[in-house]
């Protein structure tokens, strides 16, 4: 692989997917965990479940919009350099992937929102 003062591209460009694959699997985590907190008969287990899913919810999100910055500023570096790339670098579907993840973190952002005015009318009704 072509090595050059961006580093090893197609290595980021891994790193970068593994991010996204733990940013769709956290989000799963918290599903879950709100799913599972119906299971609980006293209201304090539900509810420190409840807040558990809505922090997994919001460092998904912190972890996905980090991600999604990095990528797309490397993609940036990448256009402004001058040097020359391998074939197998097509920014275009990397900028692709950048926004439908951006998509799954607005879904994830409505969620979370959701859950968390949820989370709140039930504390209100306690």
């Amino acid at each position: 692989m072509y090595m050059s003062s961006l580093g090893n591209v197609q290595s980021y460009y891994n790193g970068y997917i593994s991010a996204c694959r733990n940013i769709f699997l956290t989000s799963s985590v918290a599903i879950v965990l709100y799913g599972f907190s119906n299971s609980f008969k006293t209201n304090s287990s539900v509810s420190v479940v409840r807040f558990s899913s809505t922090f997994v919810f919001l460092f998904a999100l912190v972890y996905g919009f980090i991600t999604v910055i990095g990528m797309f500023r490397y993609i940036r570096d990448i256009e402004r350099s001058n040097e020359p790339m391998a074939l197998a670098v097509q920014l275009d579907l990397w900028k692709a992937n950048a926004y439908v993840v951006s998509s799954y973190l607005v879904l994830l952002l409505i969620l979370s929102f959701a859950g968390l005015r949820r989370f709140m009318l039930y504390l209100n009704t306690q």
